[in-house]
């Protein structure tokens, strides 16, 4: 968020809520306090619709990368992922790629008879989040060892790992015994999730590693009550 951005939602805020301190934060900053306990140091990478990773060092510097949205690629978050699979049919189906499994359980999750007809189910609404919730079907195939979606699941999950090294990196925290925070719907204990697990633990080997075991709301209570407890303002 940006200071024009911030300065907006400030106003809006002490206009409802005149006299009480306020804070924004990036989401993901809530998300890193969700799985820390609420300490504003470390790192999370959230793959979800989309996708960002934040880092945070001991001075309270702060970098991030990802989280420009879909149409700037987002490369590891679940749009991206199906937006992949999508391509590769169309490819396939051109004879411009291999045969791939993603065809038939693409059609048959959407009830479509034809390669065709997802060109009418994807511009019809092409919502993010209606793209990006076919992200499982491609874990799904991925497991039952199709080659075309183990190559985008495989990728994404690099891409993404790539991400946390460099924000990581960029702090000068590579050495340190730092918490990584995975949130976001497709980093569980699939696939996806146990790949980007994997490449953090060869490109960060002292990281932690850690899943919220809390809900973001809390992570938000967390950085409202160290906010308060410090008595400051913003």
């Amino acid at each position: 968020m940006d200071t024009a951005e911030r300065t907006i939602i400030n106003g809006w805020l002490n206009d409802l809520f005149p006299g009480i301190p306020t804070l924004i934060q990036n989401d993901a900053l809530i998300a890193l306090a969700a799985g820390t306990g609420g300490e504003q140091y470390g790192g999370v990478v959230i793959s979800g619709t989309v996708m960002i990773v934040y880092g945070v060092d001991a001075n309270g510097q702060t970098r991030r990368a990802g989280g420009w949205g879909p149409i700037f690629s987002d490369k590891g978050s679940g749009y991206a992922i199906a937006a992949a699979a999508l391509t590769a049919i169309a490819q396939a189906t051109d004879g411009l790629g291999p045969p791939t499994a993603l065809e038939g359980a693409l059609l048959d999750y959407l009830d479509l008879s034809t390669p065709q007809a997802l060109i009418t189910w994807a511009y019809s609404d092409p919502a993010w989040s209606r793209i990006a919730e076919l992200s499982p079907l491609v874990g799904e195939c991925a497991r039952q060892n199709d080659p075309v979606a183990l190559s985008i699941i495989e990728e994404a999950a690099i891409d993404l790992a790539a991400a946390v090294e460099h924000v990581v990196r960029n702090l000068n925290l590579l050495n340190e015994s730092i918490s990584i925070v995975l949130s976001g719907g497709n980093l569980g204990s699939g696939l996806f999730g146990n790949l980007v697990s994997q490449h953090l633990h060869t490109l960060i080997p002292k990281a932690h590693l850690v899943r919220p075991a809390v809900e973001p709301a809390t992570g938000a209570a967390l950085l409202a009550l160290g906010f308060l407890q410090k008595g400051q303002s913003n």
